[in-house]
């Protein structure tokens, strides 16, 4: 799988972490999009299904919710390219889950994106925009 590959060879991570933590970001964005929106993201990575399912189950609340919510500000600083999606604590205990460091969002996320665009062109890349912002 392509986008599989191209984190791999760039993070330095292994197949299942990967894997599991696109699916983690695929997760996420379907919260945040209209339906219609992630059809089109879904029609430019083949296997999205898969990768959603290859995500570690995530934990409701409880006490850790807000350490893993400081861990992630913590490791992305202030200001960080994961706007709204950078809401969602359950990303940085799904990336633990899979034996990564939460900063590793910040380097899954840009590269998935520019994935994205550029399979998907300026229609896909204002949809991404807003999901940053």
């Amino acid at each position: 799988m392509e986008l599989i590959d191209l984190l791999v060879k760039n993070l330095g991570v292994n197949d299942e972490q990967a894997k599991g933590g696109t699916g983690l970001i695929f997760s996420a964005m379907k919260e945040k999009v209209q339906p219609d929106d992630f059809a089109k993201i879904a029609e430019l990575v083949p296997g999205i299904g898969t990768l959603m399912k290859a995500a570690p189950a995530q934990d409701s609340g409880g006490g850790g919710m807000f350490d893993m919510v400081g861990k992630l500000a913590s490791s992305l600083g202030g200001d960080s390219q994961l706007g709204k999606l950078g809401q969602l604590a359950s990303l940085a205990g799904g990336f633990e889950k899979l034996g990564l460091d939460p900063s590793m969002v910040n380097k899954f996320l840009p590269l998935i994106m520019t994935f994205l665009q550029n399979k998907g062109g300026d229609e896909i890349g204002g949809l991404l925009k807003g999901l940053l912002k």
